[in-house]
């Protein structure tokens, strides 16, 4: 089953207002953290059978709080593998991968004792390759997301989100990633 990304956007982003509505907010911390995530690509592509294109990946995220509500982030990920799928061309195989991709953010944040509900609004570079004829490509352009971070303990908080890492011409990739980061 296919979930829209509007869909998505929207139950995230009730959970986070759910999670908000208390008047009291806690975190007023600045300075670094970092931490990872394991995410779930889907991309626009099909293959020759019809069955849609889609990764996993693990992705390193680092950042920099400078106010209770704002910071910049960067990551950098890669696919677990390359995925086979059919093609019409040779009537074989192809493997495609996601090499790497990088990302830059800025990081709205609000947060209470319990959670924390963010956007993010950036710039997205992606490299993919054909396994088979040592082809690759290389994409770039915005990307945006929203997610939600639940307090585990005053240092470590478990994040659920939701991203569009590049939405350019025919090109899209999506993510549905949970994660941890560690504030120091």
């Amino acid at each position: 089953m296919k979930v829209s990304p509007l869909a998505t956007l929207t139950t995230l982003a009730t959970v986070g207002l759910l999670a908000f509505s208390s008047t009291s907010f806690a975190d007023n911390r600045q300075g670094f953290y970092a931490g990872g995530n394991w995410s779930f690509i889907d991309s626009n592509a099909a293959d020759a059978a019809g069955n849609g294109v889609d990764f996993r990946s693990l992705e390193v995220v680092g950042g920099y709080k400078y106010r209770s509500w704002a910071g910049v982030e960067a990551r950098f990920g890669t696919s677990l593998k390359k995925e086979t799928f059919a093609t019409d061309l040779t009537g074989g195989e192809v493997e495609v991968g996601i090499d790497h991709y990088e990302s830059l953010y800025y990081r709205l944040e609000s947060a209470n004792q319990v959670a924390k509900f963010y956007v993010l609004l950036g710039f997205s570079n992606i490299q993919t390759s054909n396994g088979n004829s040592d082809e690759s490509g290389s994409e770039s352009g915005a990307s945006y997301g929203v997610g939600i971070g639940f307090v585990m303990n005053e240092n470590l908080n478990l994040n659920f989100e939701y991203r569009d890492i590049l939405d350019e011409d025919a090109t899209t990739f999506t993510a549905m990633s949970i994660g941890l980061d560690y504030r120091f």
